[in-house]
């Protein structure tokens, strides 16, 4: 195996080397270095707790090997009173990396620090995105649409994959994160809201099916606009036979 690639069987992936390193408030869980990905990406599924008044976040870091500059990828702060939930990350970086997961407490300014707290983490896994059961919906659009797709029937034009214009009338210079922030490889989806389109087209991109989620779950993602003529963005749930708003 390439000694810069993460497991991905069920083992357990991050490098037995690494260790908690306490820096000042925080504390830093290492992954071992990660050669950069191909465009699918990578998914990071885990499981982690939260409890006690002065536990405040965890996070999930990417680092760059050469650099050390750091992006952050995914936080918690959910007070979750020591029960277990899945966090999952999709990402895609073109050079050598870590990933790291932060723990921090509150600060010690905080009345609440002299308080108990924990942050846990359990059953860290990597899986090339789209390969496995993880990360279903989640898209860096790097090498494709992955599981979504245009609606056939339901609009009037299509979104279309882009990397970079050198014209700011015709889209964004780079992709919002993938590849590295200074560099115009990234991908991401996209409407060209120009002539022929015409007031009240609509193109609608549709997610593949996700199972229900037995509670709340937050839906992320990142837009940019330019210009008067393409109006809005609007995130639509269909259930069943209905749309929910």
């Amino acid at each position: 195996m390439d000694p810069y690639s993460p497991s991905f069987s069920s083992a357990f992936p991050v490098d037995t080397r690494s260790q908690f390193q306490n820096y000042g408030f925080t504390a830093l869980l290492l992954s071992q270095n990660i050669s950069q990905t191909d465009p699918n990406g990578y998914c990071v599924s885990f499981f982690y707790a939260i409890n006690g008044l002065s536990a405040h976040k965890l996070k999930v870091i990417l680092m760059d090997g050469e650099t050390s500059e750091n992006q952050t990828l995914w936080e918690s702060n959910d007070g979750l009173e020591g029960s277990w939930r899945k966090g999952e990350v999709a990402y895609t970086y073109g050079s050598i990396h870590k990933i790291v997961f932060e723990g921090i407490p509150k600060n010690s300014s905080d009345p609440s620090r002299t308080f108990r707290g924990y942050l846990a983490l359990d059953d860290i896994r990597f899986e090339i995105l789209g390969s496995g059961s993880n990360c279903i919906g989640h898209c860096t659009f790097e090498g494709g649409l992955c599981d979504w797709s245009n609606s056939r029937g339901q609009d009037d034009f299509e979104w279309e994959l882009g990397r970079g214009t050198q014209s700011f009338l015709t889209g964004p210079a780079q992709d919002y994160s993938s590849f590295g922030a200074k560099t115009q490889s990234g991908g991401y989806a996209y409407i060209d809201a120009a002539y022929p389109r015409r007031p009240g087209d609509k193109a609608q991109l549709l997610s593949p099916v996700i199972q229900a989620t037995g509670e709340n779950r937050h839906f992320f993602f990142i837009y940019a606009t330019f210009l008067e003529n393409c109006y809005n963005v609007s995130t639509i749930i269909r259930k069943l036979n209905t749309e929910v708003f």
